[in-house]
């Protein structure tokens, strides 16, 4: 019984050790039911009108239902890819922008944001995380957005 019990943790620890260089790309680990945007990880561009506007809504939203402000972004301007899949093919696909926003209060601030598939609603399309340096209110990304840099 003895010699079964270890034969059987060799085998184990033997195929564990011959599958470890071989993963598959982050978009490959994503459950295949979902989007098709997720298996590819094509992702929108920093520039993409869908999502700046996405940024804007969400910002906008987010500034009237916590912070009871009429605060806006209102103009996008030197927008930039920082990163893309900065950890390796092994993560869920990621692109990392900046770019400097006209703020309603007329202070041009930088905003870094990024793209991430498969983390939208439910797990389908695409979503976006962001962080305007100075208005981090609830100090989500402290300190100064760092934490939302790759």
């Amino acid at each position: 019984m003895r010699r079964m019990i270890a034969a059987s943790l060799m085998l184990a620890a033997a195929s564990s050790l011959s599958f470890a260089g071989e993963r598959a790309p982050g978009e490959a680990q994503m459950p295949m039911d979902l989007d098709p945007i997720n298996v590819t990880g094509n992702l929108p561009t920093c520039d993409s009108v869908a999502v700046v506007s996405e940024v804007a809504m969400r910002f906008a939203s987010k500034e009237s239902e916590f912070w009871n402000s009429d605060l806006r972004l209102a103009q996008f301007e030197r927008i930039r890819q920082i990163a893309l899949k900065p950890w390796g093919e092994d993560f869920v696909p990621r692109r990392f922008c900046k770019a400097t926003t006209l703020v309603t209060d007329g202070v041009k601030r930088e905003v870094i944001y990024s793209v991430r598939a498969g983390l939208g609603g439910i797990g389908f399309s695409w979503n976006v995380e962001f962080c305007v340096r100075g208005i981090d209110r609830g100090w989500s990304f402290a300190p100064w957005c760092k934490t939302a840099l790759p």
